[in-house]
């Protein structure tokens, strides 16, 4: 499932809602930290029922993709991402291991992932 988050910190889209994400985006310098939790088990208006049965577990590993794209102008002109390869290529999803990390958000109940600093 793909969830959309704006660098404004207000906008959201995709299989995104306020039922299941929260984030906070923070401009440090001329970069921006992202910190969400996903509830996956919470419907969505782009796949519902898609993540229904899903359970996280220390030490469970899923694919992910992590996609920045610069559409200033109304379009996207470009797209940058955690792993080579295009936002909805499976195979060039990157590894996320769960674990017990503590995050900044309130992740009770949900699926949360925390990164460094991209660039």
């Amino acid at each position: 499932m793909q969830w959309t988050i704006d660098a404004n910190g207000k906008e959201i889209s995709a299989a995104a809602t306020v039922d299941n994400l929260k984030w906070i985006v923070v401009k440090k310098g001329d970069g921006y930290i992202f910190e969400g939790a996903i509830d996956p088990s919470k419907d969505n208006p782009a796949k519902p029922g898609v993540g229904k049965n899903f359970k996280a577990e220390v030490g469970k590993l899923i694919g992910l993709a992590f996609h920045f794209n610069e559409c200033e102008n109304g379009t996207r002109e470009h797209q940058i991402g955690w792993t080579p390869g295009g936002a909805w290529d499976a195979n060039a999803y990157g590894d996320l291991i769960f674990d017990a990390e503590k995050a900044s958000v309130n992740i009770h109940g949900k699926l949360a992932a925390t990164w460094a600093s991209l660039k």
